[in-house]
């Protein structure tokens, strides 16, 4: 649960709603549904690479818009504990 753990960190420090960072992923090409992101961030499910690298550079464009950086990791850079 790496993924969806990594995706639930960013949510909760972002003041994105799940429908906004469903909107923001669909838009950069997700194909996931809003009900398949909810049990992603409810930790019921564990997103392919692509979901993850999708829902990630959502959040990080919100981060860079509103931070300046982007502090949610792709799938290529996630690492176990």
């Amino acid at each position: 649960m790496l993924s969806a753990h990594a995706l639930r960190a960013g949510l909760a420090l972002s003041d994105m709603s799940i429908t906004d960072l469903w909107l923001a992923a669909v838009a950069l090409g997700a194909t996931m549904t809003l009900d398949d992101l909810a049990a992603t961030v409810a930790l019921q499910r564990e997103p392919a690479g692509l979901e993850h690298d999708m829902v990630a550079a959502a959040l990080n464009d919100w981060f860079v818009d509103h931070w300046g950086r982007q502090p949610v990791a792709y799938s290529d850079e996630l690492r176990p504990p």
